[in-house]
């Protein structure tokens, strides 16, 4: 990845290390680049990033990876400085609108089973938990599956 493309995927990787810095709690926020290396990888995976700003400043983004038969929601952060503010139920709104045209009936995203803030959004947005969890590899922290099914609009 060169030129534009990394630029929009070291800003990505800086929302979500400040986004999540703040979910857990942390009193630094770790460097962009330390997240870089997944945002990357979903990227390499076939991913798409849908960026949200306000004026020329981004201030959250969702990267959706393709499957089979469904597209995971792999990534979705705001800045913490626009919670609450309409920011992350406008891109959500944007990337099922994207999947949609896409003709992707099933979107898919793992989520932290702790953190009840992002899960309770999403279910506001249309998606319900299912019965899956996993391991996160590193932290080995919890990881609950949510799905979405799409109508077609006709």
């Amino acid at each position: 990845m060169k030129g534009a493309g990394e630029e929009i995927a070291l800003v990505a990787a800086g929302i979500w290390a400040e986004a999540t810095a703040k979910r857990d709690g942390f009193a630094t926020t770790a460097p962009a680049e330390a997240k870089l290396p997944g945002i990357r990888r979903a990227l390499d995976a076939g991913g798409t990033i849908q960026m949200a700003y306000d004026g020329d400043q981004p201030i959250g983004f969702a990267l959706l990876v393709p499957g089979r038969g469904v597209l995971e929601l792999r990534y979705f952060a705001v800045a913490s400085e626009a919670w609450g503010t309409g920011v992350a139920s406008e891109l959500m709104a944007a990337l099922v609108d994207r999947a949609r045209a896409s003709d992707v009936t099933v979107l898919e995203l793992w989520v932290l089973q702790v953190n009840a803030r992002a899960i309770a959004f999403y279910e506001r947005s249309g998606w319900r938990t299912t019965p899956d969890l996993k391991s996160q590899v590193d932290s080995r922290r919890i990881e609950r599956r949510l799905e979405r099914i799409l109508t077609v609009s006709t």
